[in-house]
């Protein structure tokens, strides 16, 4: 796993304008965005509250209204982008990479502790590599987990800008195609009746699932 390696400094470059890039994105969010999304994640309770029954709920909640929330035909991130057009710089790769990122669900391949691991893109059918300090140290070979990642334009790894939501784990002796069939029920049929041309609801329906299955 030397090629993981050698990406850690550029990967922590990234992550630190990220972070900040994510607050600065949240607070351009309009007053309403947060309900709105509460409405699309079924979290949104007819006495005007919003029911988080897990501190993952708030997160996806916040990640879903930067990524997929619409106002005027336009995200929070689009909107951003369409400021910086010409820029060159590092906020601008970040911006061009989290405009047509998704949810998914991965299975973890392998794990390599202080860098990041190799997982399956079941949605996706396909392998990519994660670099994630954080999650390297929590994560566990076989372990599922749903989440976007995002790959900027001249890395040769992805990163997951949000939260992760754990889905338990699978058999050792489970080949990839066989994965699917062994997802919670929500999880399994937001995947089967989710449309992967359409990013927006196959991320909620992804995300009502991890709700649902109280992850």
């Amino acid at each position: 796993m030397e090629e993981i390696r050698e990406q850690l400094p550029r990967y922590q470059q990234l992550r630190t304008i990220l972070t900040t890039l994510h607050l600065s994105l949240r607070d351009e969010l309009p007053p309403y965005a947060v309900v709105e999304t509460a409405r699309v994640l079924g979290i949104y309770n007819r006495d005007g509250t919003i029911y988080f029954e897990s501190d993952i709920a708030m997160s996806l909640l916040i990640d879903y209204s930067i990524y997929d929330f619409q106002w005027d035909g336009q995200t929070v991130i689009e909107r951003r982008l369409a400021r910086t057009t010409g820029e060159d710089t590092d906020e601008r790769l970040l911006l061009e990479a989290m405009a047509r990122t998704a949810y998914s669900v991965f299975a973890i391949i392998d794990v390599v502790p202080g860098y990041g691991m190799k997982a399956h893109d079941i949605v996706k059918e396909g392998k990519v590599l994660i670099m994630d300090v954080g999650l390297s140290s929590e994560a566990l070979k076989n372990m599922v987990l749903a989440c976007r990642t995002i790959c900027p334009a001249g890395c040769a790894f992805s990163m997951i800008p949000g939260r992760v939501a754990g889905l338990g784990c699978i058999d050792a002796d489970t080949c990839t195609a066989e994965i699917p069939d062994l997802l919670a029920p929500a999880v399994k049929s937001a995947l089967s009746e989710g449309n992967t041309q359409d990013r927006s609801g196959l991320t909620a329906a992804i995300i009502r699932a991890c709700l649902e299955t109280k992850m």
